[in-house]
């Protein structure tokens, strides 16, 4: 007996609706692409960075991002950007660099106690903290209804999780929704032009 099936038996006037939009990325969100690698690379060329030199290269995405968000901010006057990371790491440094550039934010991930994960979310659904960063455990299940700007540092993994957190943005008919995708490796790239199809 299939999981449809037995709903069904539980509840006599269950309705199964099928829709064609899961999935899909509303018409209202606004998109933009930004090809870290080749702006690393560029800057290379230039001379400004050592090929070799890592920390260098990372550094200037995170100066990318910065410049990002601060534009979010000034610009179309966004009061809620929500960026991805994959790992803690990544998102402590993202914060960092947010401190130095003097934009108020704070993470989001599993390792901090429940309530101070309530705290930054409680900050932030009110737009008293501008910036929220976090990983997938924000992707899915809260409550983002006043986002403005969500920004991929690090792509997702798989076309269901950027769609997850791409949903965070232009819910319920939200207009003037905004998106930015940090592209910098072979896969994401690859998940970029199967989204953008």
């Amino acid at each position: 007996m299939s999981v449809m099936d037995n709903l069904m038996s539980w509840f006599d006037d269950i309705q199964h609706i099928k829709t064609d939009n899961a999935h899909t990325i509303s018409p209202l969100i606004e998109q933009e692409w930004v090809d870290v690698k080749e702006q690393a690379k560029q800057l290379c060329e230039d001379g400004e960075y050592d090929r070799d030199d890592y920390l260098s290269i990372e550094n200037k995405e995170l100066e990318i991002l910065v410049n990002v968000i601060r534009k979010s901010i000034d610009e179309r006057k966004s009061k809620s950007i929500l960026v991805f990371a994959e790992s803690k790491k990544m998102i402590d440094k993202i914060c960092e660099a947010l401190r130095l550039a003097e934009i108020k934010s704070l993470p989001y991930y599993p390792d901090i106690a429940v309530q101070g994960r309530a705290m930054t979310l409680m900050l932030f659904q009110s737009q008293q903290l501008p910036v929220m960063v976090c990983n997938n455990l924000a992707a899915r299940g809260l409550d983002t209804l006043h986002v403005q700007h969500m920004i991929q540092f690090e792509f997702a993994k798989t076309s269901v999780d950027y769609f997850h957190r791409v949903g965070r943005v232009g819910r319920m008919g939200q207009r003037g929704a905004f998106v930015t995708n940090f592209v910098r490796r072979p896969h994401d790239v690859e998940l970029a032009k199967l989204i953008a199809q």
